[in-house]
């Protein structure tokens, strides 16, 4: 059944592969995976950036690797990796199964806090 106004490049149809992506992501977790993670928190540090904290689902991520950022303005942002922390203790890389705190130069109070985290960006603006 097809589902009313939902037409292709549109933002309702944006919203919804946001909410689908968590599914296929459980759905097919393995090895090969990308990156993901459901923000559990974000908060500012003066000077460094935000940290978006929360278990890694899938994949890994490294120092430099690009994620993408859900916002609140239903927009993604596509941010560069500053640092990875666990612990107080700094990471070069965040695997699977960890508990971990991602830096990123981003407005914490856009951050849609539950959303989830993830590599398969296709935008590419990491300017901002």
């Amino acid at each position: 059944m097809p589902l009313p106004n939902l037409k292709p490049g549109s933002r309702k149809a944006g919203m919804l592969a946001l909410l689908l992506i968590p599914l296929s992501i459980s759905a097919n977790a393995g090895a090969d995976d990308g990156f993901s993670m459901k923000i559990m928190d974000a908060f500012a540090i003066t000077g460094r950036g935000t940290v978006l904290t929360g278990q890694v689902a899938s994949g890994s991520l490294t120092v430099g690797d690009t994620v993408c950022v859900p916002l609140q303005n239903d927009e993604i942002a596509a941010r560069t990796v500053d640092g990875i922390e666990m612990f107080r203790k700094l990471l070069d890389r965040a695997e699977k199964g960890q508990i971990v705190g991602i830096l990123v130069q981003v407005d914490n109070k856009l951050v849609t806090k539950g959303a989830l985290l993830h590599s398969n960006c296709e935008a590419v603006d990491v300017s901002e």
